[in-house]
């Protein structure tokens, strides 16, 4: 095994040490070590939409490059589902890979294109940028940390914690504590919130500064995105 797949597995053996540990965690980012096999790839193609949120959650977490594929594939529509539960990528020019062994064959003639809905669309976009804070490409986990910046989703800060505390490249540590700060904000402690709101101040990124006019805003019945006087003043 190469030095750069090697530091990737141990990237990504420490985002699942730490996903465990970590508490009041999303359960469905709890996910048990799991083989890329038929059998856990199957609920994808059926109707139950917390079993293939869970699948998603461990597809994110796997170094296998084909995790990656699949989840890429169900995202754009291209990943299909057939009666037996097999399931196949189709490709740019129509061809088929199997989404197990990867391997090229024929589109089956019963394959059936896998629906999603928005919940199972942030799902997705979440898990793909779970693995890829883990890439061995900086340019990889930039894009990553930013979309992480963009989703919002508190149960990720485990993961980015993580990947700051094992990342080298400073375009990208600066990206992870931009990502970590902004998921901070909905932390349910207020020092927590202030010490994200100094981060995002000082950071001199104009998202950065979107986010945090927008704690400012009050609804028509005067509640603010910030609920906390003492948070707002900062």
């Amino acid at each position: 095994m190469g030095l750069t797949k090697l530091s990737t597995l141990l990237r990504r053996m420490a985002l699942a040490l730490v996903l465990m540990l970590a508490p009041g965690i999303a359960p469905a980012l709890v996910a048990e070590s799991a083989a890329l096999d038929i059998a856990l790839l199957a609920p994808l193609a059926g109707g139950d939409t917390e079993a293939k949120l869970r699948v998603i959650a461990q597809l994110g977490q796997m170094p296998d490059q084909r995790a990656t594929q699949i989840l890429e594939a169900l995202g754009s529509g291209r990943l299909r589902g057939t009666s037996s539960g097999e399931l196949v990528i189709i490709e740019a020019d129509q061809t088929a890979v199997d989404a197990v062994t990867g391997e090229t064959r024929s589109v089956p003639a019963d394959a059936n294109s896998i629906m999603i809905n928005n919940r199972l669309r942030r799902a997705i976009a979440g898990a793909l940028a779970v693995s890829q804070l883990f890439s061995e490409h900086p340019g990889e986990r930039l894009a990553a940390a930013q979309a992480v910046q963009r989703g919002s989703d508190p149960a990720m800060l485990p993961a980015v914690e993580q990947a700051l505390a094992t990342e080298t490249d400073a375009q990208v540590r600066q990206a992870l504590g931009i990502a970590r700060a902004v998921l901070q904000l909905k932390h349910a402690d207020h020092t927590a919130r202030i010490s994200a709101i100094k981060t995002l101040g000082d950071s001199g990124d104009g998202a950065s500064r979107s986010i945090l006019l927008n704690l400012l805003v009050s609804e028509a019945d005067g509640r603010y995105a910030e609920p906390d006087e003492e948070v707002r003043e900062e």
